[in-house]
């Protein structure tokens, strides 16, 4: 459930970050299937290069079903839009990390 303060930030950015949702071998999981995606149908990059968009990966492998269906993602998706969600489509992006992302995690958000 998102505090007070996330419904706050988001409702003045539009955005906001919920840490801690998945596992280290969970997102681990994730990356390796969105890579394996992007290189089975071989995913154009797009804009400055370092950013793959990857689309129904849903349908994809049954890691990705159980990705939308965590329970603090669909409380959190609850809360901010007020109503029963409904799948309708599913987009990924891969993008390669910010060089400085270990030691200026805090101002690169």
């Amino acid at each position: 459930m998102l505090s007070h303060e996330q419904l706050l930030h988001f409702a003045e950015h539009g955005w906001v970050l919920e840490e801690d949702v998945f596992e280290e071998s969970q997102i681990d999981a994730y990356k390796d299937g969105l890579e394996r995606m992007a290189e089975e149908f071989e995913a154009a990059p797009s804009g400055s290069g370092d950013i793959v968009g990857v689309t129904a990966m849903v349908n994809y492998e049954r890691i990705f079903r159980d990705w939308i269906m965590t329970p603090n993602i669909l409380e959190a998706n609850r809360q901010l839009m007020g109503a029963e969600i409904k799948y309708e489509c599913c987009h990924a992006t891969i993008k390669s990390p910010h060089p400085d992302r270990e030691t200026e995690r805090d101002q690169l958000r």
